[in-house]
């Protein structure tokens, strides 16, 4: 059987191949991303079952690899994390929690739906006007309410006015 142009050349054409793609390889990865992307921006169900099926399959190893690079690169990263820290404070929760006590307060620790007080029940705060609806996070716009008023009434508005 006679060989083909390509069984007889393939010495020559892996080597152009191979010098083209390193005079274009910045062309060919940019190319490639931008149809990878548009592909996946398309498939997104199907790239994420992808992703799930492929970290499950190497869970022991990529679990592995980021156990050690974490070791060999701690500095670096605890440089990262203390820089994204000054960019992205976090939000201290004590004016909420103090906030949550004078709504407690001004209701008497009392359930202001079933009447109920503390100690028998879990209180909550609770938006008369729900957030989902526009209501804001206002001192006037807040009630007292037991765990199962409040998760019964959900962001149902009991009362037609307008958000505090």
């Amino acid at each position: 059987m006679p060989k083909t142009y390509y069984q007889k050349n393939r010495k020559k054409i892996l080597e152009y191949q191979n010098e083209y793609y390193q005079k274009n390889r910045k062309n060919i990865n940019e190319k490639t991303r931008k149809r990878f992307k548009k592909w996946r921006d398309k498939n997104r169900e199907e790239y994420r079952n992808r992703r799930r099926k492929h970290y499950w399959k190497h869970r022991e190893k990529i679990l592995k690899r980021a156990k050690e690079y974490r070791q060999e690169n701690l500095e670096k990263i605890k440089k990262r994390e203390k820089e994204y820290r000054k960019k992205h404070p976090r939000k201290s929760r004590q004016p909420y929690r103090k906030l949550r006590f004078l709504i407690f307060q001004r209701d008497n620790f009392t359930c202001q739906y079933c009447g109920r007080k503390a100690p028998e029940v879990i209180l909550e705060t609770d938006h008369i006007y729900p957030k989902s609806k526009g209501g804001k996070n206002k001192i006037d716009n807040y009630i007292t309410a037991c765990r199962e008023c409040n998760q019964g009434k959900g962001d149902i508005l009991l009362k037609k006015e307008e958000p505090a």
